[in-house]
């Protein structure tokens, strides 16, 4: 299904891409996977970021039984 573009009196950019891809029928988009998703604020240091990424590895190698790697 096509949207149309946004107009510069209606809806921004990313309210555009969210109704576009709400009404997309491509296969797969409905699905939700298990699997981590990680965001990041750019405004954290990089020791905060190596903190917490690291807390979540170990949570997610423990709850898949995954052996840790060199």
């Amino acid at each position: 299904m096509a949207c149309d573009p946004p107009s510069r009196f209606s809806e921004t950019p990313r309210v555009y891409a969210l109704n576009y891809l709400s009404s997309a029928t491509a296969e797969g988009l409905d699905q939700l996977f298990d699997e981590p998703l990680v965001s990041v604020n750019p405004q954290a240091t990089n020791d905060q970021i190596r903190q917490a990424v690291n807390h979540l590895v170990t949570e997610w190698r423990e709850s898949r039984n995954l052996p840790r790697t060199q």
